[in-house]
């Protein structure tokens, strides 16, 4: 997946985020039962996680504006070295 560096800081260890080049189409977004991840699952099928336990009110802000954003072309922000394809820590429109 091709990937474009952003200098965007955030709280706590997300100090570098990189954005997916690739837009996808937000389908669904959840959390687990036990309110340990936040899930964005995207047109294919590819499923994504964000840490609950790591930072709860960025958490909640990005819960809340991926929730408005189902149905619209996105891309993903992760922290730099995670891997795009399992976490994210913001989604942003396309």
């Amino acid at each position: 997946m091709t990937t474009a560096t952003m200098n965007y800081a955030t709280k706590g260890d997300t100090t570098t985020a990189m954005f997916t080049m690739e837009t996808s189409m937000l389908m669904v977004v959840y959390t687990d039962p036990a309110n340990r991840y936040v899930y964005a699952v995207d047109d294919k099928e590819v499923v994504r996680k964000l840490s609950i336990n790591r930072d709860i009110e960025h958490a909640r802000r990005q819960y809340k504006h991926a929730r408005s954003l189902v149905g619209k072309q996105v891309r993903f922000g992760v922290t730099a070295g995670w891997s795009s394809d399992t976490w994210f820590n913001e989604i942003v429109e396309a």
